[in-house]
Formats: C-alpha cells, structure tokens, sequence
C-alpha cells in the first residue's frame, strides 16, 4: 500500500519534452526519459538519465537516419511530429550529433520541392538501405560532396531537370520502388 508520505510531488517539467513530472515518477508519462531519482530542479547540471527509446533514437540519428528517429520518437510517445522533430533535434545537439545537410539536393531541384514523394522516396532509400551498409554510407558521403554542384547547375535550366528526371531519376526511382516490393514480399 503506498502511502501519500511515500510520494514526492516535483513540480518541474520533464527537461525534454517540457511535460509536468509528478507523483515520484521513474520516467516522464509523456516522452519516456527517465528521471533522477536525486532530481533537483535548483541544481542545472542535473540530468536525467536516457530512456530506452533515446538510447534507440541515438542509434538511429548515428547511422544518419534522422527521419527515421523522429518517426521513431513520433510513434512511441504523446509527441506530434513538429514535437518529436524539436526532441530529436535537442537530443542530437546534446550528444554532438550533427544532421547531415538537408541532402537528396539533385532529387530536391529536378522534383521542385524537397517535401515532393519522390525526394521523401529516395530519403527513406537512404535511411533504411544505404545507410545500413559500408558501401552505401560511402556513396552517400561522396554523393554529399559532389552533388551540390550539379545541383546548382541544374537549378538554372528547366530543360535539364526535366532531362534528369526522365532520364535517371524517375528509372532510378521505378528501380527502388520495384526492390523495396520483392522484399515486402519476401517477408
């Protein structure tokens, strides 16, 4: 039987998701970080514990999967996605985790939008195969290196951005598509 005496009311907010922490709690009800049991909300170098989900989330954001951490975060808490993206990128930032740049840059010109699908397609392509291997986290290093240039050389002529989607990007995509069905298939 637990006992009013037994319960500490701590009136401070989780320091991750700014959710209220009350009642002795072990974890915020609301993201899953784990709370310092000695938790003193005067004393700022404090710091609570990683939950099993953050310990999840920095595997995820060291691999380079970024989207894939914040739909990770999104699905196992109370978060919204604008939430979840703001926890991953503090979460990022207090383990020198840096994103890499906004990427997919020749998809993102010839598609006109880097929310398009067809950029968000070759994004989840990157997270969940190439970046799961040595050789495809090598070609999306190199691919970061080179393909801001082309990218804006591309960015000039509509002509050529209709070329490169006709002619490569749209093959390439049919291709990922084709593959990410034999393996959900093969499931």
């Amino acid at each position: 039987m637990v006992r009013q005496s037994d319960c500490v009311i701590i009136n401070v907010n989780c320091s991750y998701c700014k959710n209220p922490i009350h009642d002795n709690a072990i974890e915020c009800e609301w993201c899953g970080n784990k709370v310092s049991k000695n938790y003193d909300p005067e004393q700022k170098n404090d710091i609570p514990e990683l939950s099993i989900h953050d310990v999840e989330i920095l595997k995820l954001l060291r691999q380079g999967a970024f989207l894939n951490a914040v739909k990770y975060k999104k699905d196992n808490s109370n978060l919204d996605l604008k939430a979840s993206k703001e926890y991953i990128d503090n979460l990022a930032l207090k383990h020198g985790i840096t994103k890499p740049k906004s990427g997919c840059f020749i998809a993102t010109v010839c598609y006109g939008d880097y929310e398009s699908a067809e950029v968000i397609e070759f994004r989840r392509y990157r997270d969940e195969v190439l970046l799961k291997s040595a050789f495809g986290r090598i070609f999306v290093s190199s691919y970061y290196k080179v393909s801001p240039a082309i990218a804006k050389l591309l960015e000039k002529s509509e002509s050529s951005q209709r070329m490169v989607r006709f002619i490569i990007l749209t093959p390439l995509l049919n291709l990922i598509k084709s593959e990410s069905k034999d393996n959900n298939t093969a499931s």
